[in-house]
């Protein structure tokens, strides 16, 4: 009986598409992230930070009370304050 190689050399580099797939998916985002919070972030103490969308109201009396109303009796169209 005579010996038969049997070694099969392995192919480990066959991944590095999906790899650089990946890292050029993960720059996309960084990039994208970047530019949306540079476009869009406003300081706390700018004074434009509240200037546009909804105008938020001031609380009625006690705070507690306009939270429970606002969280639990809103949807039930009670109004307890």
């Amino acid at each position: 009986m005579q010996h038969v190689d049997r070694y099969v050399p392995a192919n480990n580099n066959g991944g590095w598409g999906v790899a650089t797939g990946i890292v050029l998916l993960a720059l996309a985002c960084i990039a994208t992230a970047t530019y949306v919070h540079r476009k869009t972030y406003k300081h706390p103490t700018d004074v434009t930070w509240h200037g546009k969308g909804k105008k938020h109201g001031k609380l009625r009396g006690d705070p507690v009370r306009y939270l429970i109303s606002a969280t639990l009796a809103a949807p039930a169209g009670i109004n307890i304050a």
